[in-house]
């Protein structure tokens, strides 16, 4: 492979997701809103009458400090999505709760119960990714329902006061806090608590879902209020609940969302299926003619006045923050102007802090784990370079004797350079 390490980049583009509709897929052809704040989105979402899909219809909440980009019925705040040319598609959601159970000494078992409801049909928490609700308090059974059947359970205790000042960060294993993962799909969940009244000093519990290994926890949180910027947003998985898979979305040609030329539909591990370009395209593939060849998006030579730095992180080429300054559409990152200073990102989960040309590899942080840093993007052009925090990157999978008999797709065009290939070794 001609190696280039390219980390999964993440296009902030709402462009993925898609309800089911009863009619044809086929986009609107009146000008529509595609922005939201610093949320970008395109059919099949919208917002606006005849600028989505039925029952995906976004609203852009202009009422708060910061424009919210707000989806379904109960209404869900969209962090961020995923535009992946892989399997599976998701976006970000906050699943966070706050309960009071005042204990009663002497009063027995007090109970209380909290409840979450997805945006719609094609939402889902799913079983395969990795997920976990977490609780924090003291004294508290908790056991997660799935319309009405127990799927998980967790008990949380509290030590003297001294003792949980003394407790090392990192240890959710019923002391403070217990999780339970998510083994099975989520549409929706409730949530039942129990509690006995004596020798408990705390009232408040709260509950949120994310990544499994996305929240550590401190005993201080015990006593903060935790708010949704405070923890990792959960991810919602989607895809079209019309039809049960691809078999049978194929054979209603009228209602077949993937109508773009060069779309392929995957079943998905929800229910129902989802549209990806194929190989070698990318875009939108639920648009006519919306998956288009990767070099519609790369370049051999940057445009001119690229950005060539984000924040305190310099960007140079192949990779670029816009269309026109990177080579090839992996090698696209997201400048994140949302913070002072702005931030690199490859994903959601991964913030670039340096890119060396020479090396072939990009330095990151808050990576935690392969799942959560490597998402849903195909994996041949990046791996880890087994020290943490560094990735390998190639431009392309040919070796470079293949790469150098192509002189259309030959990407080392500087007269004093050289090709190398690059392994995961």
């Amino acid at each position: 492979m001609v190696l280039t390490m390219a980390a999964i980049t993440l296009l902030p583009l709402l462009v993925t997701l898609l309800a089911a509709p009863a009619t044809a897929a086929a986009a609107p052809v009146r000008r529509c809103p595609t922005s939201c704040g610093l949320i970008d989105f395109s059919y099949p979402f919208g917002v606006g009458p005849g600028c989505s899909l039925p029952g995906f219809n976004l609203t852009c909440d202009a009422n708060t400090y910061s424009k919210r980009l707000l989806l379904g019925s109960p209404s869900v705040t969209v962090d961020y999505t995923i535009l992946a040319s892989g399997f599976i598609s998701s976006l970000a959601v906050n699943i966070v709760r706050t309960v009071r159970m005042r204990p009663r000494a002497g009063a027995g078992t007090v109970s209380a119960s909290a409840s979450w409801d997805g945006p719609g049909r094609p939402f889902a928490i799913s079983g395969a990714s990795n997920m976990s609700l977490f609780v924090l308090g003291c004294g508290v059974t908790a056991t997660l329902l799935d319309r009405g059947a127990a799927v998980g359970n967790c008990s949380v205790a509290c030590a003297g006061e001294e003792v949980m000042r003394r407790l090392p960060n990192g240890l959710c294993v019923g002391v403070g806090c217990c999780r339970i993962d998510v083994g099975v799909h989520l549409r929706a969940f409730t949530l039942n608590l129990s509690r006995t009244g004596d020798g408990v000093s705390r009232d408040k519990l709260t509950f949120f879902v994310t990544g499994q290994d996305r929240y550590t926890f401190r005993p201080s949180d015990l006593d903060r209020d935790i708010h949704l910027d405070m923890v990792p947003p959960a991810r919602l998985d989607w895809a079209i609940p019309s039809q049960p898979d691809c078999r049978h979305a194929m054979d209603d040609r009228v209602t077949y969302a993937c109508v773009s030329n060069q779309s392929e539909c995957r079943d998905s591990p929800i229910g129902g299926y989802a549209c990806h370009c194929s190989r070698g395209f990318s875009g939108n593939p639920y648009a006519v003619d919306g998956c288009v060849p990767d070099q519609v998006y790369g370049s051999t030579q940057p445009k001119a006045n690229c950005p060539t730095m984000c924040g305190n992180v310099s960007v140079p080429f192949p990779f670029g923050t816009e269309l026109g300054c990177f080579a090839r559409i992996h090698l696209y990152l997201t400048c994140n102007p949302g913070r002072s200073p702005a931030i690199l990102q490859m994903t959601q989960h991964s913030l670039v802090t340096d890119i060396s040309i020479d090396e072939g590899v990009l330095r990151i942080q808050k990576r935690s784990g392969p799942g959560d840093f490597l998402g849903d993007r195909d994996t041949t052009l990046y791996s880890f370079s087994g020290e943490s925090g560094m990735v390998k990157w190639a431009v392309d999978d040919p070796t470079c004797r293949e790469a150098m008999l192509n002189n259309k797709e030959y990407r080392c065009l500087s007269a004093h350079s050289h090709c190398v290939d690059v392994t995961d070794d």
